[in-house]
């Protein structure tokens, strides 16, 4: 099988992975390995330098190795595509590794999604029936992965789990704890607000922040069909995820018990979730690593959560 051949396969494969990236690197080194022949040609044979090198050798030292007697032109030349693509198969290889990790993470997550809300199901609720606890679930997952795709997280199928977990693990009876479950479906939906392109900056302006700031005020049009019970969690879900245990968060500078738990228990599981998630500003740290940051800034969180969820992964 001839060198094209093969970067056709592995342009193809990059393609069906939707790692465009790939493609195009795979691209851009085809063209480094004709444009200092077409260079080359066009000038009458005048060296461009290092800018129109093909790797560590101009193209003027090449021919003058041929003419030399010299390594062969047409066989340093197949070496190094054969390079190329070996590196090139190399990282296709480990794409497709990263990719099916992904996917099996991802299925196990689920799976825990879908044993957790058949708890839930079960669970006897004075003032919702089932039918309607499960239309609100499916409602609720519908809203996080629309606000997954919408941030570039991955928070749809493991928080809410996380969230029920703490809450049961905190003492809470079950009727409680499935309100939360249901809030931390629904909590982050002011998000879908905020422009897209927000989400993937480098560095937010203070404009911007104050933008981000609002998102925890853009909820009612999206919780008010909950039933009270699950509406109030929801509500103080929404509204004071984002409040610090020392009053230096927003919206209202809540210090402390005034923080209602739900949004103390959210506060902790979503910057566990964000550390260890691969994101914009950082590479995803360890389940200790992520533990550590947190009690490292325990004056933001309640610290009596940390050590719940530390105990929960």
């Amino acid at each position: 099988m001839g060198a094209d051949s093969i970067l056709s396969i592995i342009v193809v494969e990059s393609i069906k992975m939707r790692r465009r990236g790939i493609f195009f690197i795979i691209l851009i080194l085809q063209g480094m390995t004709l444009f200092p022949l077409a260079a080359q040609e066009l000038s009458g044979g005048q060296d461009f330098g290092d800018d129109f090198s093909l790797s560590m050798f101009t193209l003027k030292e090449l021919f003058q190795q041929q003419d030399d007697g010299g390594q062969d032109l047409k066989g340093l030349m197949d070496m190094t595509v054969l390079g190329v693509i070996v590196l090139l198969a190399v990282g296709v290889i480990v794409a497709i590794i990263v990719h099916l990790v992904r996917r099996r993470k991802d299925s196990k997550d689920s799976a825990r999604f879908r044993e957790t809300r058949a708890i839930v199901l079960n669970t006897k609720m004075d003032s919702v029936s089932g039918e309607e606890l499960s239309r609100i679930i499916d409602r609720g997952v519908a809203l996080s992965k629309k606000v997954d795709a919408h941030t570039g997280r991955r928070y749809a199928m493991t928080l809410p789990v996380l969230v029920y977990d703490a809450a049961i693990q905190m003492g809470l009876d079950k009727e409680t704890s499935v309100k939360y479950f249901c809030a931390s479906l629904f909590y982050d939906c002011g998000l879908l607000e905020i422009p897209g392109e927000l989400f993937f900056g480098e560095i937010l302006t203070e404009k911007e922040k104050q933008t981000f700031k609002k998102h925890v005020l853009r909820f009612e049009d999206q919780i008010s069909f909950l039933p009270r019970g699950i509406f109030i969690e929801a509500y103080n879900a929404y509204c004071f995820h984002h409040e610090n245990w020392n009053g230096t968060g927003y919206p209202e500078g809540l210090m402390g018990d005034e923080i209602p738990l739900v949004a103390r228990i959210l506060h902790v599981v979503e910057s566990y979730l964000s550390l260890r998630s691969r994101g914009t500003y950082h590479k995803g740290l360890s389940k200790k690593s992520a533990i550590r940051d947190l009690k490292g800034r325990a004056e933001i969180y309640d610290p009596a959560i940390i050590d719940i969820i530390e105990s929960l992964v």
